[in-house]
């Protein structure tokens, strides 16, 4: 299987885990369901990040070089766990804190994402002077 297979393969079980299918709490603890609108938007934050990976994945299984590619994709997805973790705080309430939840440590996680191998500021920096370098553009 292809690193985009196997990444895409996880995108429904990290949907759950966010509460974005059904209901964000489960019965037992009340049953809150997620809002058409809610749900629509966090479906579409996923699929950018999963088109944007993938499109960076299928590249380098073609062996081509992917290093802007692939920053961009972290920096999306990392930005987009970010807003999306915030989300399922929101969507969860009180319960998003609680470590009886995968929500919170999504929550937790996320801003490991941003600053990890790199802050997203210095890779908007590093991206920038490759599409630069790679436009012919630098002196």
């Amino acid at each position: 299987m292809t690193p985009t297979g196997r990444v895409l393969d996880r995108q429904p079980e990290s949907a759950g885990i966010l509460g974005i299918f059904g209901l964000a709490v489960p019965e037992e603890c009340g049953g809150t369901p997620v809002s058409t609108p809610c749900y629509v938007l966090i479906t579409e934050e996923l699929a950018r990040g999963w088109m944007s990976l993938a499109g960076a994945a299928r590249e380098a299984d073609a062996g081509r070089r992917v290093g802007v590619e692939a920053g961009m994709a972290k920096l999306f997805a990392s930005e987009t766990a970010m807003r999306i973790a915030l989300d399922a705080v929101r969507i969860h309430g009180g319960y998003g804190y609680s470590t009886e939840f995968d929500v919170e440590r999504c929550f937790r996680d996320a801003p490991l994402m941003i600053v990890g191998e790199g802050t997203n500021e210095i890779q908007r920096n590093v991206i920038a002077a490759q599409l630069v370098k790679r436009g012919g553009l630098d002196a």
